[in-house]
C-alpha cells in the first residue's frame, strides 16, 4: 500500500501522556456476532510516572467519548458494519487487591486480559465461521508494544486491521519487563522470543539496526495503518515494516499533529485511518 508522508520530524524522547478520567469499557456480548470487534489497547499515564517506570495510573483513555476509537467505530458503520469494542490499558494485569479473580477497576484491564479477549473472539467468532467476525486493534504510543507482541505470539487469530499511533517503545522495558518475564515464567509459557524485551530485538531486511516490535507487522496481521506525529519531545520516528523487510499491508501517515493532538477522532490522524478503513473494509 503506498505510504503516504506529509511532514517528519525525527524526535524520541520521554513519554507524553492522556488525560485524567477514565470510563469504564464495554463488555463483549457473546451471543450476538458483530461484524467488527475492536479492541484497543492505550499508552502510558503520567510523565512522572513514565520516568519512574510504574503502571499505577495507566487507565484505557481510547475508551474514552471523543477518542480515536470512536472515528474507528464510526468508519465501519459508516460501511455498513456492526460493531462490537472493549478497552484495555498499558499493564500486565488488571488490578486485583483481595485476589476474587474481579478486575477493581474495568478501565484498568490489561495484556493478560487482553490476550484472553483475543482468545474469546477467536472461540466465538472466528473460528470455523463461515463469515468470521474482522478482528481491528487500535493501540497508542505504550499500548502499541502490547499490540504487536499480542499479534506475534497469537498469530493463528487473524487481525483485519491493526492501528498503530505513534508507538513508543522508551521507558516500555524499565516499566514493564520484570513483570512480564515474572508472569511467563510463572505460568510456564513457552514463547519463540523473550516477549519481556521488545525493544531493538528484529533483524529486519533492508534496515541497519535492530527493530522495535512494535515496528514489525507480523503474518496474523492483514493490513497496519500506522501513523506517526511530528512531536518534538515524543514521537515514533521509525516506519514500521514486514519480517522480510517489505511494506506489503503497511500504510504510514505522518501528521502534522502532536503525541497526544492525534488521539481525538477528529483529528488529522484519525480522520486519515478512518478515510482508509472505509476504502478498504470489505462488510
Amino acid at each position: 500500500m503506498k505510504k503516504i508522508h506529509v511532514l517528519l520530524v525525527l524526535a524520541l524522547a520521554p513519554l507524553a501522556c492522556g488525560g485524567g478520567g477514565g470510563t469504564a469499557p464495554p463488555t463483549l456480548d457473546p451471543d450476538v456476532q458483530p461484524d467488527v470487534v475492536i479492541l484497543s489497547i492505550s499508552g502510558h499515564e503520567g510523565a512522572l510516572n513514565a520516568v519512574l517506570c510504574t503502571s499505577e495510573d495507566n487507565y484505557s483513555y481510547l475508551g474514552e467519548p471523543g477518542e480515536a476509537v470512536d472515528a474507528v467505530i464510526q468508519a465501519f458503520v459508516d460501511v455498513g458494519m456492526s460493531v462490537q469494542y472493549q478497552h484495555f490499558s498499558d499493564r500486565l494485569a488488571a488490578p486485583d487487591a483481595n485476589g476474587d479473580g474481579v478486575p477493581d477497576n474495568p478501565d484498568r484491564l490489561g495484556f493478560v486480559e487482553f490476550l484472553d479477549t483475543m482468545e474469546n473472539v477467536y472461540r466465538w467468532w472466528i473460528e470455523g465461521q463461515a463469515d468470521p467476525t474482522q478482528l481491528v486493534i487500535v493501540a497508542h504510543s505504550h499500548g502499541t508494544n502490547w499490540a504487536h507482541i499480542a499479534t506475534s505470539i497469537k498469530d493463528y487469530i487473524p487481525v483485519s486491521y491493526l492501528v498503530t499511533l505513534d508507538g513508543i517503545c522508551l521507558l516500555w522495558e524499565c516499566e514493564h519487563q520484570q513483570a512480564v518475564a515474572d508472569w511467563v515464567a510463572a505460568n510456564s509459557l513457552q514463547y519463540s522470543w523473550d516477549i519481556s524485551r521488545p525493544c531493538d530485538v528484529w533483524n529486519i531486511p533492508g534496515q541497519p539496526l535492530p527493530m522495535n516490535t512494535k515496528d514489525v507487522v507480523f503474518p496474523s496481521v492483514a493490513i497496519n495503518l500506522e501513523v506517526q506525529s511530528t512531536d518534538l519531545v515524543t514521537s515514533d520516528c521509525c516506519d514500521n515494516y514486514r519480517l522480510d523487510g517489505s511494506l506489503t499491508g503497511i500504510s504510514t501517515f505522518i501528521t502534522p499533529e502532536g503525541h497526544n493532538e492525534l488521539r481525538p477522532s477528529s483529528s488529522v490522524a484519525m480522520t486519515w485511518v478512518a478515510d482508509q478503513i472505509r476504502a478498504t473494509a470489505v462488510p
